[in-house]
């Protein structure tokens, strides 16, 4: 893949969704213009704010673009910003969260030398509603893409807020996936992955904002709820053959594969998918006393959580 810099490109373009957010978009947009980089835009887009967040971005006059649209969620503001877009690459920017000054400038100078990666994402401070430093997440990095994709399955751990992605990779499988409200981010990743591959830069670049007003904190019932679908679409974006690849020559591959996806389903509390997975495994592999346990803590977990529910 060749470089996408060049004399009708702007280095980055920075996108900003925003929904009613007066608090904390004002330093959220000063952590995008303080960036180090030279030659980056900053697009903000209001999606439908009814708060103060609109007077507050039109202060910035020309220093940002802003783009305003009616109240649709993340995922398709960020493909309106996208739309809007002149950067070779792309970064996301949450509304609450902060980048720190040498984040575009340090993640572009990875994609710049490393043509391999369409993304590229880092570590992160965890803060609250203040400010104040919570914890220090390192982000983990697998070089084998096949147990990338396998361990992003288990846990999404890609930040949004910490991406620098190739403009034309993003563009390639048609922006961000508006299909899920609260889930974009996975799907869109897998996307990407079935594509190309994701490096990391393990320096904490982002502040990641966690309090009780944002999407991850306020709709975690809408997450649990869509957490079903989410895996449906994570699965049929990664047909096992694709999931498992690198054990294609292994006796025994495909019993064991649906086995581990088993497991990723129960560990997300999933209990019919899992046990889904646990009999295709058994099918295959009737003598399998480990799948044989799980489908039966799989069965007891699913009956506890049906006696908490009623």
């Amino acid at each position: 893949m060749g470089s996408q810099t060049g004399a009708t490109l702007t280095r980055a373009s920075i996108l900003i969704p925003v929904f009613n957010q007066e608090r904390y978009v004002r330093e959220c947009v000063d952590s995008a213009l303080a960036q180090t980089a030279a030659d980056c835009e900053v697009i903000v887009v209001d999606d439908g704010s009814t708060d103060g967040t609109p007077a507050i971005l039109q202060a910035y006059g020309d220093c940002i673009q802003r783009v305003r649209q009616q109240n649709q969620g993340v995922a398709p503001a960020l493909n309106h910003g996208l739309s809007q877009a002149k950067g070779a690459y792309v970064a996301w920017l949450s509304s609450d969260d902060l980048f720190l000054p040498e984040k575009i400038e340090r993640q572009a100078q990875f994609l710049d030398e490393n043509q391999a990666f369409d993304l590229v994402y880092t570590d992160f401070y965890e803060i609250d509603g203040d400010g104040t430093v919570i914890r220090d997440v390192r982000s983990p990095w697998y070089a084998n893409q096949a147990e990338f994709t396998r361990a992003l399955l288990r846990n999404n751990f890609v930040n949004g807020s910490s991406i620098l992605a190739r403009r034309e990779a993003l563009e390639r499988v048609g922006g961000f996936d508006t299909g899920l409200r609260f889930q974009s981010d996975g799907t869109t990743w897998f996307r990407m992955l079935a594509h190309g591959a994701f490096g990391h830069l393990p320096l904490p670049l982002v502040k990641y904002r966690w309090h009780a007003g944002n999407a991850s904190h306020r709709q975690s019932a809408r997450l649990r709820r869509d957490m079903g679908a989410y895996y449906d679409q994570a699965l049929a974006i990664n047909p096992i053959e694709r999931l498992f690849r690198d054990r294609l020559e292994r006796r025994g591959w495909r019993a064991e594969a649906e086995r581990d996806i088993g497991d990723i389903l129960a560990y997300r509390q999933l209990y019919g998918r899992a046990a889904q997975r646990y009999l295709r495994s058994l099918a295959l592999e009737p003598a399998s006393v480990r799948t044989t346990r799980s489908l039966a803590a799989c069965a007891l977990r699913a009956a506890r959580q049906l006696m908490r529910a009623a």
